[in-house]
């Protein structure tokens, strides 16, 4: 099966609406208090804790910088770990606020990502301008860091990678930039694998098979991502799951925990509508816990099995820098499937 724009656009729009849905109740580790706050059922607006837009944090970010550099990589043929790199470097000046600019192509030149989105501090670390010149090892980590953005970011591996297998061995190295700990580095291996599937229509179920199979040859039999994804489909199996279920499977602080939560709630999605997802999206972060990434994983999985066409109006209009991630989505896709683009936007790096 081939590339689907409908899919790719679903997937990165979705992930960065669950980033969206989750951030205002990342830092609420306590269920009843979410619900007490926010209520029970899924707000109608995606800017429900205050004036749109409904900001992403830097899950999503780092989504987009990572696209950049595997653009840049395809497009002027250099190595592809060095070219993500870069581009996550010129992620990491973003944070460091509006005076710094960096104008080096044009996502780096948009002045709308120049503000803290909430990095991981482990992360900002390991791409400081003194972090390593090469990619560091698990002989040699760069530090011992298992959280989960390595994963999320993962996302535009699995458009542009060839196979799965490629994808799955990309974002596994490539993790291993600024998170040190193998469960980083794993699941950003699988979470890649089974979006390359998705997005080619294979069916769920076949997909979420298919991309533990270069997992298992990673980590060998029993292994912990295995073992989360093996409990993401136990519980999703009985339906909905609830808060307590969800919360059994860890604070997805950790990325197996995160994509093992992720994964539960797409799989247990009552139906493709859009009623359906709102759903499967609001269970997916209304939890103590890393919200932000657990609805980043769910919107990127539904959004690629579904289509951008279920997110309701409402939301997606309130999104942040939504012009952006539809750019960066048909790029990518253009430069997957050798279609024209706008390849002066993609220049070498400086």
């Amino acid at each position: 099966m081939s590339l689907d724009l409908h899919r790719v656009r679903g997937a990165l729009l979705c992930s960065a609406v669950g980033d969206a849905l989750g951030r205002p109740i990342k830092a609420i580790e306590v269920t009843r208090r979410i619900h007490f706050k926010y209520g029970k059922e899924a707000p109608t607006r995606l800017a429900y804790s205050g004036a749109a837009p409904a900001r992403v944090t830097d899950e999503t970010q780092q989504v987009l910088f990572v696209a950049d550099g595997l653009i840049r990589h395809q497009l002027h043929e250099t190595d592809r770990s060095t070219s993500v790199v870069h581009a996550l470097r010129n992620w990491r000046r973003t944070q460091r606020g509006p005076g710094l600019i960096h104008s080096d192509g044009w996502l780096a030149s948009d002045k709308r990502l120049y503000f803290r989105h909430l990095p991981e501090r482990t992360t900002e670390l390991a791409l400081d301008e003194d972090g390593p010149t090469e990619r560091p090892t698990l002989a040699h980590p760069v530090n011992t860091s298992a959280g989960p953005t390595a994963m999320t970011r993962a996302l535009p591996y699995s458009i542009v990678s060839a196979t799965l297998e490629e994808a799955f061995q990309s974002a596994f190295e490539d993790a291993a930039w600024t998170h040190g700990d193998p469960i980083a580095q794993l699941a950003a291996g699988y979470y890649a694998a089974l979006n390359h599937g998705i997005l080619r229509g294979i069916p769920f179920a076949q997909a979420i098979e298919s991309a533990s199979v270069p997992l298992l040859a990673a980590e060998g039999l029993d292994g912990p991502i295995g073992r989360c994804i093996d409990a993401a489909k136990h519980i999703a199996a009985g339906g909905p799951p609830s808060t307590e279920h969800l919360e059994a499977m860890g604070d997805a602080r950790h990325a197996d925990a995160a994509l093992a939560i992720g994964l539960c709630c797409a799989m247990s999605v009552e139906d493709g509508t859009a009623y359906g997802f709102v759903r499967a999206m609001w269970r997916a972060v209304a939890h103590g816990g890393s919200s932000d990434t657990t609805g980043a994983v769910a919107g990127a999985l539904l959004g690629g099995l579904l289509g951008v066409d279920v997110v309701p109006h409402p939301w997606l209009i309130d999104l942040e820098m939504l012009d952006i991630l539809e750019k960066t989505a048909k790029d990518l896709f253009a430069t997957a499937t050798s279609r024209p683009f706008n390849e002066s936007d993609y220049p070498p790096f400086r």
